[in-house]
């Protein structure tokens, strides 16, 4: 039998396979995405063959191809103080407020360790598809996270998107990174949420057009819904608004001498449709948001740098949300008041001397509260009774070929909690500042 025609059946049966699990598996918070490189590698090879170079193939003649790919990754990771790190330590974000015992002592002052194996990840690329102009690929990512430390080692959906590409034009539809989150500034931090929650973490269905202009100008626009990275508050919330997320974004230059970026865009939410009586409500809240980035590269050596301003940002994993406008009725079509947050991040990496590269992190996040009272006790918030909070890594990375990486990274990250606030989230007395010292080592294989 023709050995191309086994290997054609392999590949589809494990497709069918990966993809059924995938389905089933359910959806939650993660890191950011790092796979992309996989699908670019199979794009570059798909050019090759349609340019009629490498094997010779008539045009007449191609079939799609397809990549299997992903890593196996193993992590440790140590805290010296208590804070909020989700999925068994594996994400971090902040070290929590203090928290007294009768015997005055900070009970929070502990320290703790895990191993982990569950952010390994499978991804799967199809390519080489044409229909008249029109060149379609797909490509499906997952991980081992589940939808919530319950469900830790459950495979998940990440990403899971189709390309049509025309010309300098990309139509994308279904799940991918948010337009906020730029691909080429992801920060190459050891910790695995790679710059959460400095930079923005949210994944959800979308429809983007992209198209690219002369002098490496590039533009897209993406209404998306969210799935497992929602904001506070009603589950569905966005639903009720009848209105997606609109985002734009534009990006200038070359990934890799210099680029950079500006992205906006309003988010809308209905948080109720009837109030405490049960007579129909149909108040909505609308925020916005705003961010930029540059990244700058020389003789290996890269700098990368971002931030964003806005209303109620916790559908990206920021401290905020929005509440109850003080003085409104207790009950029917009440007004909302949001909550302003800024967050910002600095990286940068050297190259490999001797199989060995070295980087460096920053971030920096703040609550900046709100232009209106609101009713605190009326609201969806994620941790508004944080002033701010910061991090500083140092990094070092190992590399024993192409496939096999090590890395090392220490954390300094500290916060500053609120112990009384006015109506505008503005602080009146602060605790003592919080700190913890992390450490995470890293051992990941490519295949």
């Amino acid at each position: 039998m023709d050995q191309s025609y086994i290997m054609k059946k392999i590949l589809f049966l494990l497709f069918m396979s990966v993809t059924g699990v995938i389905c089933y598996g359910q959806q939650g918070d993660s890191s950011v995405t790092v796979g992309k490189a996989e699908l670019d590698s199979l794009r570059k090879r798909i050019e090759r063959l349609e340019s009629g170079s490498g094997d010779g193939v008539r045009s007449s003649e191609r079939k799609p191809e397809y990549k299997i790919g992903g890593w196996l990754e193993a992590r440790f990771m140590y805290n010296s103080y208590a804070s909020k790190s989700p999925r068994e330590n594996l994400m971090f974000y902040y070290p929590l407020k203090p928290e007294y015992g009768p015997d005055g002592r900070d009970i929070n002052d502990r320290g703790s360790l895990n191993f982990s194996v569950f952010s390994s990840r499978l991804s799967f690329g199809v390519g080489g598809v044409e229909v008249g102009r029109a060149k379609l690929s797909t490509y499906l990512e997952a991980d081992f996270l589940g939808s919530s430390d319950a469900f830790n080692y459950m495979l998940r959906l990440r990403q899971a998107y189709i390309d049509i590409a025309w010309s300098d034009n990309l139509f994308r539809i279904g799940q991918t990174n948010h337009l906020t989150f730029p691909e080429n500034m992801v920060p190459a931090t050891v910790t695995f949420n790679g710059g959460t929650p400095f930079a923005t973490l949210n994944r959800g269905p979308q429809i983007r057009y992209s198209r690219h202009f002369k002098r490496n100008i590039d533009l897209s626009v993406a209404a998306e819904y969210y799935s497992s990275h929602k904001s506070v508050g009603p589950e569905k919330a966005q639903i009720n608004a009848a209105i997606p997320d609109i985002h734009a974004r534009v990006e200038f230059g070359d990934p890799d001498k210099i680029m950079g970026g500006f992205a906006a865009g309003y988010k809308f939410f209905e948080p109720r449709t009837s109030d405490a009586e049960g007579n129909k409500v149909s108040r909505m809240v609308a925020t916005f948001d705003v961010n930029a980035f540059l990244a700058f590269t020389a003789n290996g050596y890269k700098f990368k740098v971002w931030g964003i301003y806005g209303q109620n940002l916790t559908p990206y994993g920021i401290i905020g949300g929005y509440g109850k406008r003080l003085g409104d009725s207790e009950y029917g079509d009440y007004r909302y008041t949001n909550i302003y947050s800024m967050s910002a991040w600095f990286d940068f990496s050297t190259p490999s001397y001797s199989n060995i590269a070295f980087g460096f992190f920053a971030g920096y996040q703040s609550n900046l509260g709100s232009l209106a009272d609101i009713d605190t006790s009326v609201g969806y918030y994620r941790d508004c009774d944080l002033r701010w909070f910061s991090r500083l890594s140092p990094r070092l990375y190992y590399y024993m070929g192409s496939r096999m990486r090590f890395g090392l990274e220490y954390s300094y990250a500290n916060a500053q909690w609120m112990k009384k606030y006015d109506e505008r989230f503005r602080s009146v007395e602060d605790y003592s500042m919080s700190e913890t010292h992390r450490v995470e080592f890293q051992a990941r294989f490519y295949f």
